[in-house]
């Protein structure tokens, strides 16, 4: 089953998945809406997510870390599809949706503890 999907007004988190441990079925990619993406920064995203979603599936990383297994698949799909994967995003270099506002930013801060916990 594939994960659901949905947009977040999150500044700080890019991308973010959810796994229940109980109920994989229910699993969530959250993709923050606050960022005015390129294709090619949404696809890297989209597929770091997914990188996690298929290791966490087939039991080899449950924890969805970045460690070996998912530097090696990056690595192996950045060489493969022209992509750039990372571990993590440099957000500052990211380009704000044209709509952005301070008051977003404040309360987004309140989204992201969601993600921290």
């Amino acid at each position: 089953m594939l994960p659901r999907f949905q947009l977040t007004n999150c500044f700080n988190v890019l991308g973010h998945i959810e796994i229940p441990s109980d109920d994989t079925n229910n699993t969530v990619i959250s993709i923050s809406r606050q960022y005015d993406y390129t294709q090619h920064q949404l696809d890297n995203i989209m597929v770091h997510e997914m990188i996690h979603y298929y290791l966490y599936m087939v039991g080899r990383d449950t924890r969805c870390t970045h460690g070996k297994e998912f530097k090696k698949m990056a690595k192996d799909i950045n060489s493969k599809f022209g992509l750039h994967v990372e571990q993590y995003v440099d957000i500052s270099h990211m380009k704000l949706r044209k709509d952005y506002s301070k008051l977003h930013k404040f309360f987004s801060f309140l989204e992201w503890l969601e993600f921290a916990n």
